[in-house]
This record gives structure tokens, C-alpha cells and sequence, in this order.
């Protein structure tokens, strides 16, 4: 206990501690890179690309995009309704086409049965599963503005409830 009475005597006596001096932050030449510049480069290339995915639609106009979108959803509530046929009866319906005509909405302007350019869908069935198909704006098969939705048979599970 002495000797630390000793030791804050010592430290008294000698006077305060001089203050340390603080490292100069140079901003003219930064010899690393600053940490916010990986996440603003991140987010100028989200940017563009989301500005790239925005543009394509709007170059080939509303008037194709928005029956596209529609006609995509309806698509998928088509391959619903066949699945839903073929888990119940076992296999699809000799026309397909009539019981999309019957099951799917009337509310627009084309008929039931028919994608948003009024084109009939079209159903193409094989041993591994069947395809719906819409023939887009240009209302032919096979080609690059056509949708489809594939469904295999082995992922629809018949007996299983």
C-alpha cells in the first residue's frame, strides 16, 4: 500500500501527462479506396439494370405489354384448370380448348378460351405432359412472341389428395 502512495506522489510531482497528438486525416490524396464506394458502384449497376429491364417493355409499347402480362397470368390459371382435370379424371379432356372456353373468365374483351390478343390458346399434349400455348400478338405457333407453360405429368401427383 506504500509503495502506490509512493507512485501517486511521484506522478503529482511530475505533472500531467502530455496530451497526444492527433493523426491529420489527409482528404487530397487517399491512398486506399473509401468504403462507400463499393456499395454506391452496387447501386448505379442495380440501377441500370433495372432501368435495361424497364426500357425493353417500353420500346415495344403498352399496347403489347399489358395484354402480355394478362395473358401470362391467365396462362398459368389455364394449366391450373387442365391439372386439376387430369388429377381428377386420370387424363386431359379430348378438347382441352372447349373446357378452357367453359372454365376461364369472361371479363374481357375477347372471348373465353383466348389470350388478351384474341387468339385461342392452343394445348399440345405428349407422353411426358402437355403445353398450354398463347400464339401472341402476331397470332402464329412457334414463334419468339409466343408464351407457353409446360407441365410434366410426373410432377402432378393422380391419387394423392
Amino acid at each position: 500500500m506504500i509503495d502506490r502512495i509512493e507512485e501517486y506522489r511521484r506522478d503529482w510531482d511530475a505533472g500531467p501527462v502530455p496530451a497526444r497528438r492527433k493523426k491529420r486525416v489527409s482528404w487530397s490524396a487517399p491512398r486506399s479506396v473509401p468504403r462507400f464506394v463499393f456499395p454506391l458502384v452496387l447501386c448505379a449497376a442495380f440501377l441500370v439494370v433495372m432501368v435495361v429491364r424497364w426500357v425493353g417493355p417500353l420500346q415495344r409499347g403498352w399496347d403489347d405489354f399489358l395484354p402480355r402480362v394478362k395473358t401470362e397470368l391467365e396462362l398459368s390459371t389455364a394449366a391450373r384448370i387442365l391439372k386439376r382435370h387430369y388429377v381428377t379424371n386420370g387424363s386431359l379432356p379430348i378438347r382441352p380448348e372447349e373446357l378452357l372456353e367453359t372454365q376461364l373468365r369472361r371479363n374481357k374483351s375477347a372471348r373465353p378460351g383466348s389470350d388478351f390478343w384474341g387468339q385461342p390458346y392452343v394445348v399440345q399434349a405428349d407422353w411426358q405432359g402437355f403445353s398450354v400455348i398463347s400464339l401472341g400478338s402476331d397470332g402464329q405457333l412457334g414463334t419468339a412472341d409466343d408464351l407457353t407453360v409446360k407441365v410434366r405429368y410426373a410432377d402432378l401427383h393422380v391419387g394423392d389428395r
